[in-house]
């Protein structure tokens, strides 16, 4: 957007960056292995690896990743992801 209408490739570029470190960080620290799905993506996470596995009700969620455009239908971690936070709790 910054290239098209402001014609700011300076601050598009900075943003790019931070948009590829933002993305190493979900693969590096969002994606957890739980102990009965295997990797799945955390809600949260608090930089020392401790995690939470659940969603919330609003978008952003984890189940609007690929409406959103974070990941693809075919990202292999984002199905395991699904599954587990559609099972029903008891």
């Amino acid at each position: 957007m910054m290239r098209e209408i402001k014609n700011d490739n300076d601050f598009a570029r900075r943003c790019d960056s931070l948009a590829d470190e933002v993305a190493a960080a979900v693969e590096k620290y969002g994606i957890v292995n739980h102990p009965e799905y295997g990797k799945v993506y955390a809600f949260e996470v608090d930089g020392f690896y401790n995690h939470v596995f659940m969603d919330d009700a609003n978008v952003p969620s984890l189940l609007a990743l690929p409406y959103l455009g974070c990941v693809d239908m075919d990202d292999p971690v984002y199905p395991v992801s699904y599954t587990h936070l559609t099972l029903p709790t008891i």
